[in-house]
């Protein structure tokens, strides 16, 4: 299968990705203490994190299972996986074994591991029936599978809020290239759910969790830029306004965003939708 539009923009942005890695970490923390309250990873267990970027949860399931058990981490976009590897070497952790594989196309053998996960990586995948097949058939029969995706645009300001004021400035639509999905695909209830179970996931719950993200050291008035430096996508459609316009979208997002300042953070509602199975 060649790669996906969307694969071929996370190539794009992993500079960044990896770049930010620690602030995205912090950011969404409460998100992976939901994803590893339902996956309730076990000391000596084996566990596969698909599309797991520079390393989160991948590292953090490393400490839950100990040297005694091991990550199988995945992901689709090479420069993820050696940055994963880095941080896991910078903190001392050695049993997360990195591989560049697309969900789509994993090659780890049948039954290698306890359980699984995905952490906002299903939303992109190019076939994702296909990658809860590969992620059903690497786990053991009735191990479990955890996926955590973005609930509605409704309830995530984080993500709204800049798209919002850029549209009302005039800011040009993002072309192809950077992708056709959103983070918001599966925010419906029951969708990802059904699309589990059709692929012979069994006890499949879909849950809808609040949680909060906070960006540490972003104010109001900074975080235009700071979301431009972190995002292609925002860094694409703002450098296409005229300056004065751009001031004027600082502006806007500024005030938007002002109820959100907590000290030097800012700390944003969120919600996500945490859909658990166990393994055909």
């Amino acid at each position: 299968m060649p790669p996906s539009t969307d694969l071929d923009a996370w190539k794009q942005s992993a500079e960044r990705w990896v770049r930010d890695a620690d602030h995205i970490e912090k950011a969404t923390e409460e998100a992976t203490e939901a994803l590893l309250a339902a996956l309730c990873p076990k000391v000596g267990q084996t566990v596969l994190d698909v599309a797991c970027g520079p390393g989160d949860p991948s590292l953090r399931i490393a400490e839950r299972v100990g040297p005694s058990g091991r990550v199988e981490a995945t992901d689709g976009v090479g420069a993820m996986i050696e940055a994963l590897i880095q941080r896991a070497a910078a903190r001392g952790i050695e049993n997360v074994h990195g591989h560049v594989m697309e969900a789509e196309e994993l090659t780890l053998a049948d039954d290698l591991a306890d359980c699984a996960c995905c952490r906002f990586g299903t939303m992109f995948f190019a076939d994702p029936q296909a990658a809860l097949t590969n992620m059903g058939r690497i786990v053991r029969p009735g191990g479990r599978i955890v996926l955590v995706v973005w609930g509605p645009g409704t309830e995530n300001p984080f993500f709204l809020t800049v798209g919002q004021a850029l549209d009302d400035a005039g800011a040009p639509a993002l072309p192809e290239t950077f992708g056709t999905r959103t983070v918001f695909e599966y925010a419906e209830p029951g969708v990802l759910a059904a699309m589990a179970r059709s692929v012979g996931w069994t006890d499949v719950t879909d849950t809808h969790v609040d949680i909060t993200m906070t960006e540490q050291g972003v104010t109001p008035e900074n975080l235009l830029e700071t979301r431009r430096e972190a995002s292609d996508r925002v860094a694409w459609r703002l450098d296409r306004l005229a300056p004065e316009t751009r001031e004027a979208v600082r502006a806007a997002v500024a005030t938007a965003v002002a109820p959100y300042a907590r000290g030097a953070d800012l700390a944003f509602p969120a919600s996500i939708r945490v859909v658990a199975g166990r393994a055909p």
